[in-house]
């Protein structure tokens, strides 16, 4: 805080332009959120299980189910959601804004930290650019398990650096951090070979340094103690369940070709992973929106590489390696190799740990091109005002799905229909193709007498809610669906609409409302 408080009067401009950047960063991430909030299934099953930690005392030992091979992360996510949620329940939103919050408090870290890794200049040049990311605003502004993972990543990234230019006593924090950030998604372990190659390198160089040695090999102990302790309940869940995550994750990386094609000869190969790099490295430096922009994308990429290369040659020169540049290098790197011999799509969320590495990566090479003579300044201005501009021409504030006062709606309108304890089921048809209807189902279970059945218990429910958003058949008690097919009587006893247009379909074994 002191240092905080002494680069603020050293450098009052520079202060300026961090608060005005925090501020613009604020008004992106939180500006009219409970009108906008994307709220669909995942954050509909994630506010139920967590809602039921403090209501039932039903405590969870593993995390969310990934989307891809049916893998299990760490609960590490429910339990960042449990004190929010608790203060705004039966409102969603604590976590959304606890979501926000940790990604303006990154974007200044990225500055506070990123001095030591690319200097004052590099590290407010980095704010500057994650404050206005089109791709880092989306992700800031609901509650999901990967949108907290760039705090965490940058905090790996300053760890390594500090562990290897400082004390070695940092790979337990670099440890801590990764245990974190494997509980969120697992494309962070690209995050944990980055710091490998660091720790291998340090420890090859501390072999004429017995004592500096010594602690290195300690510090590597007790960071894997608390990275397994970390991990114990999902291992334990592992092991329960048959090693499911075990054999998950080694069919994706062995059975589904995700990252060994084996149907095309070597040099098709070596052709088509050398186009995934190219284009992986656009669309993890300038993000997915401004990769559209395409002409200049490309001969910004060049010079942004030249730039950096050219530093470590100079540097090499004068036998003074920048530590902090290279640890970037290295986490940017190995991730850009990673997601582009990964053969399946790559989503913005994927390369959400490597946010804070692109910006200082951007920061460094921006503040050298401000160094040059005369035209530095003008080549960075027209890079920062073509990066804001088409950033903000992708900059959207609109929810996906129905909003929560939707939703609300439609909850209170079935909590009409059914009697306090009565076992009824819903149906949610929609382009989500999420048939729960997590969503609905959390606003439906905040009325604990008045919860439908959990889902594998819908043969017990003596009614059945068809939500149809679709709005593709007025029969859809006539669909072929599981859920639909086994429910005793076909025959809708009402039918209504809600004023955002979607129809419920109500069937009783009954017979009568």
């Amino acid at each position: 805080m002191k240092s905080l408080l002494k680069a603020i009067k050293q450098h009052p401009l520079r202060s300026l332009l961090l608060f005005c950047i925090v501020v613009v960063a604020s008004y992106f991430r939180l500006w009219e959120l409970p009108q906008t909030v994307h709220f669909m299934g995942d954050q509909g099953r994630d506010a139920l299980v967590v809602s039921r930690i403090f209501t039932d005392a039903d405590l969870v030992f593993v995390g969310p189910v990934t989307s891809i091979g049916n893998m299990y992360l760490g609960p590490f996510y429910y339990y960042f959601m449990l004190p929010f949620l608790w203060l705004t329940y039966p409102s969603p939103l604590g976590p959304v804004y606890a979501v926000a919050l940790v990604n303006i408090a990154t974007i200044f870290l990225l500055y506070f930290w990123g001095r030591m890794l690319v200097g004052e200049r590099g590290g407010l040049i980095a704010a500057g650019l994650m404050a206005f990311s089109t791709m880092s605003i989306a992700l800031s502004r609901f509650s999901w398990n990967p949108n907290i993972v760039p705090f965490f990543s940058l905090a790996m990234v300053v760890a390594t650096y500090q562990a290897w230019k400082k004390d070695p006593r940092y790979w337990s924090v670099v440890a801590v951090c990764f245990g974190i950030l494997l509980q969120l998604h697992y494309v962070t372990l690209l995050a944990a070979a980055a710091a490998g190659v660091i720790w291998f390198w340090q420890l090859l160089s501390l072999k004429k340094d017995p004592a500096r040695h010594k602690v290195l090999i300690k510090a590597t102990i007790i960071g894997l103690g608390i990275w397994l302790l970390m991990l114990t309940p999902l291992f334990l869940f592992d092991m329960k369940h048959n090693w499911l995550n075990a054999h998950a994750l080694g069919k994706i990386i062995f059975k589904e070709e995700s990252f060994i094609r084996n149907d095309t000869t070597l040099i098709k190969t070596i052709k088509v992973d050398a186009l995934n790099i190219v284009q992986r490295t656009k669309y993890i430096i300038l993000d997915s929106s401004v990769v559209e922009s395409k002409g200049f994308s490309p001969f910004i990429i060049v010079i942004l590489l030249v730039i950096f290369l050219w530093q470590f040659r100079l540097s090499f020169k004068k036998k003074k390696l920048p530590r902090g540049p290279l640890v970037i290098g290295v986490y940017l790197t190995i991730g850009i190799l990673g997601l582009s011999f990964y053969q399946h799509d790559v989503y913005d969320h994927y390369i959400a740990y490597l946010f804070p590495v692109v910006f200082l990566f951007l920061g460094f090479c921006l503040d050298k091109l401000f160094s040059l003579p005369k035209i530095g300044w003008l080549i960075v201005a027209t890079i920062l005002g073509w990066y804001g501009y088409a950033n903000l021409q992708h900059l959207v504030f609109k929810s996906s799905g129905p909003s929560q006062s939707e939703l609300r709606l439609t909850a209170s309108s079935i909590h009409q229909r059914v009697t306090p304890n009565e076992p009824y089921a819903i149906v949610l048809l929609s382009e989500s193709k999420d048939l729960y209807g997590m969503n609905y189902r959390y606003f439906l279970s905040t009325d604990q007498s008045k919860r439908p059945v959990d889902p594998e218990h819908n043969n017990q429910a003596d009614k059945l809610f068809i939500i149809n958003e679709e709005q593709k058949t007025d029969t859809p008690q006539d669909l072929p669906i599981y859920e639909i097919v086994m429910f005793a009587n076909k025959t809708p006893v009402e039918v209504y609409r809600l004023p955002q247009g979607i129809s419920v379909t109500v069937l009783s074994k009954a017979g009568q409302p």
